[in-house]
């Protein structure tokens, strides 16, 4: 059925979320959910963990059961309390379930670290996260999985967060793939002195020229600024991690 949905990671990677099934299955003893946002301004998983928790948790379950894992450990940052409050709640009839709160910093969301930061285990090159026992898949690929599962609906859209100075009514939103950007900027309301938008996260998402540009399934963002959040100044990366 997540096959035939065309359930892709919702991650941006945009791998066949059954093909990753098919290459854990049997080989990890419990699956890590991610709801870590750690980039700045997006917001869509915080609104995925308070709004449809119900359905989080029965994708979650659903991908249990799929890949043979035994335990499933929910991930996400300090910054969203509420969130972990709902989640919290929901889980307590869960014995297979528990939530971990990790610091908001970035990569966090990164398959390797996350696994590292919760358990301790450091993954290479050579290997595949899998390899340490543990699979990780993010809360908008569980959405997906719960709809296709139980209510027969191919991936036809994506949560993604619009935001950004220029931007009038930042909000997150629930768009159909193939939606333009000029739509979604149109619906949200822009400012006169908009210079740049980025589709994507802002550490790794790339800026756009044509507002015909169309969200796809690896979209999480789309962000909007005026001239006033350009920052000229360059120096070299001392690693700092902020």
């Amino acid at each position: 059925l997540i096959c035939k949905a065309g359930i892709f990671g919702l991650d941006g990677s945009s791998l066949p979320v059954c093909e990753n099934i098919h290459s854990v299955a049997g080989k990890v003893t419990e699956l890590i959910i991610n709801c870590t946002e750690c980039e700045p301004y997006v917001t869509a998983r915080h609104r995925i963990m308070t709004d449809e928790t119900e359905f989080l948790i029965k994708g979650a379950e659903l991908l249990m059961r799929a890949t043979q894992a035994k335990h499933m450990t929910i991930a996400t940052a300090n910054t969203k309390p509420n969130a972990v409050k709902h989640m919290t709640d929901y889980i307590k009839s869960h014995s297979c379930a528990d939530i971990r709160v990790v610091k908001a910093k970035y990569p966090q969301g990164n398959d390797s670290h996350l696994i590292y930061t919760l358990k301790g285990v450091k993954t290479s090159d050579e290997k595949h996260p899998s390899d340490t026992g543990y699979a990780v898949f993010n809360a908008e690929t569980c959405i997906a999985v719960y709809h296709a599962v139980y209510n027969g609906m191919p991936l036809t859209s994506t949560d993604i967060t619009v935001d950004g100075n220029a931007i009038i009514k930042p909000c997150n939103y629930r768009v159909p793939i193939g939606t333009s950007i000029g739509d979604i900027i149109s619906n949200c309301g822009a400012t006169e002195d908009m210079c740049k938008i980025i589709l994507g996260n802002p550490m790794n998402g790339t800026a756009q020229w044509d507002i015909n540009e169309v969200i796809t399934k690896g979209t999480s963002s789309l962000l909007a600024f005026t001239d006033k959040t350009s920052d000229n100044t360059q120096g070299e990366c001392i690693h700092c991690g902020k």
